[in-house]
């Protein structure tokens, strides 16, 4: 028998017919077909002796000639050519959207089934070109266009919270799928933001009506394999610019997520050679028609009050863990006669005794706050964003729903801001006793890396909405410039006051371009200008 020869699509030889099954199981347990070549036309086929029955339903003893050059139906072309090729035709991967458009042509391709979630924030949806290529460790699927039928040959339009399938059919098997490139672009071959964009297209991003058609918010990717096999590709990431304006890339490589198990979720990270130390401030007042109704605020050394608005901030009885927390209840319950700022308050003090004591696991400690709250007959709904930073591992745990938020500001700038989340505009993800409530296993969960230096900023979205998060970047820098001879507990205090007063200002400023006022453009189509009034809480953090 002939040596075994390396080909394009794998180790194909020619040998016994052990050594042809020996090869056939490597390639069973790499997940991929097992091929052999032929020596007359060097053309390849199937060994059916690997196969019982395909991912087509053909039954065992097929053995298809695989042609690498098709007409595309339906197509999104390949742009880049795959790492590897199998001879001069060119290979395509055909893009259909549903079981019933696939062409007879097609049945000998491999099927990669693709989910695509477009996020539940404000302005996630666009109308711009989308285009991925799966990697695997054999061969790529190459750049392909997303696009349905139904939708026209010029705009396929991925909506705020829409969830679009696609199929793609690729002429090989791709082998383990390692990686998606994901990417934006205004017109084929021009991404957006990139410094080769036309000039009409940075045009239309200045303008802030036409920007969020070319910006766009992806939560997560989900491909399920010719043999079934789901993989989960988070993303949480804006392409293009983000909701704020600022540019982002416009093309992401994501990588699949492996479920962590709750001790390597709240283990991450390695023992620093010394623990972590954090100073902390907070700032609360209430609506300015509430503050001339009487209604005061409280602010104490770890919860405090305002409004609606509830918070809390402490140390574990160990000492290896600080929490902070804020809550915002909807005070349009009020007009049922019922009061949600105590439902925010509720849900902050039952949130401080599971951190107090020593809770790991964040996402534990707010499905435990949530129930009690529950049990205790506590009417109302509320935003809220918890975190729990380990001091001895530099690490972060953030549980984020509604539009409440947290932002980590780092030795280079804004290090992570957690988005909104939102049904539609001005309607957050709220915990609630009513039947449409969200739950608390919806909330955004992120573990993020601290170090000495960082600075955290929490807040509710009476914070968020009057205040960019570059212009609380700035504030950061300008403020602990002032207090670099005062102690950190002193800083922290001083930062928090700092925040709260310009959010505040810019609240009741009828002009002021605000994130508010900007997202309000944006959803209702309409010019809008000036701050929003509102109860605000700020949290301050200095990590040293």
């Amino acid at each position: 028998a002939a040596s075994g020869a390396k080909g394009s699509l794998g180790w194909v030889g020619f040998g016994t017919r052990d050594e042809q099954q020996k090869k056939a199981s490597e390639a069973e347990w790499r997940g991929i077909t097992h091929w052999q070549a032929s020596t007359t036309d060097k053309s390849f086929h199937q060994d059916s002796s690997c196969l019982s029955k395909d991912s087509l339903g053909r039954g065992q003893g097929a053995t298809p000639r695989r042609s690498f050059h098709f007409n595309a139906f339906y197509s999104a072309k390949s742009q880049r050519k795959p790492k590897v090729s199998v001879n001069s035709f060119d290979m395509e991967t055909v893009v259909v959207c549903e079981e019933k458009e696939k062409h007879h042509e097609l049945v000998d391709r491999y099927e990669y089934r693709v989910e695509v979630q477009t996020g539940m924030l404000r302005g996630a949806g666009t109308t711009a070109n989308v285009y991925i290529n799966l990697l695997g460790n054999l061969h790529q699927t190459g750049k392909c266009l997303l696009r349905s039928p139904d939708e026209g040959n010029d705009i396929e339009e991925f909506r705020t919270g829409s969830n679009k399938t696609f199929h793609l059919l690729a002429p090989n098997l791709l082998g383990r799928i390692s990686g998606i490139e994901l990417s934006l672009e205004y017109e084929a071959g021009t991404q957006v933001g990139s410094e080769g964009a036309t000039k009409d297209a940075q045009l239309q991003q200045s303008f802030s009506k036409d920007y969020q058609l070319y910006n766009w918010y992806v939560e997560k990717l989900i491909v399920y394999s010719p043999t079934g096999k789901r993989l989960e590709f988070p993303c949480k990431c804006w392409f293009g610019s983000s909701e704020r304006g600022t540019q982002v890339p416009s093309e992401r490589r994501l990588i699949p997520f492996v479920e962590p198990s709750v001790g390597r979720l709240t283990s991450f990270g390695r023992i620093l050679p010394k623990p972590l130390s954090i100073q902390s401030g907070a700032f609360v007042v209430p609506h300015p028609d509430k503050v001339k109704s009487g209604v005061k605020a409280k602010n104490c050394k770890e919860s405090g009050h305002a409004g609606e608005d509830a918070y809390f901030k402490c140390f574990s009885k160990s000492g290896s863990t600080y929490g902070m927390g804020v809550a915002d209840g909807v005070w349009m319950w009020s007009e049922y006669g019922i009061d949600a700022g105590q439902f925010s308050k509720a849900l902050m003090n039952f949130t401080k005794d599971k951190v107090s004591n020593n809770a790991s696991s964040l996402l534990d400690v707010v499905k435990s706050a949530a129930e009690e709250v529950k049990q205790n007959k506590i009417l109302g709904s509320s935003t809220f964003c918890v975190t729990l930073v380990d001091i001895r591992r530099g690490t972060m745990q953030i549980a984020n729903l509604g539009d409440s938020g947290v932002l980590i500001l780092g030795k280079d700038g804004v290090k992570f801001k957690t988005p909104q989340q939102e049904h539609s505009f001005g309607y957050p993800h709220q915990l609630g006793h009513h039947e449409g409530a969200d739950k608390p296993e919806d909330a955004m969960v992120n573990v993020i890396p601290v170090a000495a230096g960082d600075t955290i900023i929490m807040g509710t979205d009476g914070l968020f909405d009057n205040l960019s998060e570059e212009d609380a970047a700035k504030i950061s820098s300008e403020v602990q410039v002032r207090c670099a001879d005062r102690s950190h507990a002193y800083a922290a205090s001083q930062l928090a006051n700092e925040l709260g007063k310009r959010a505040f200002q810019n609240s009741m400023d009828k002009w002021k371009s605000t994130p508010y006022s900007i997202g309000a453009t944006d959803a209702f189509d309409m010019v809008y200008s000036g701050g929003k009034k509102d109860d605000m809480t700020v949290l301050t953090a200095i990590v040293h």
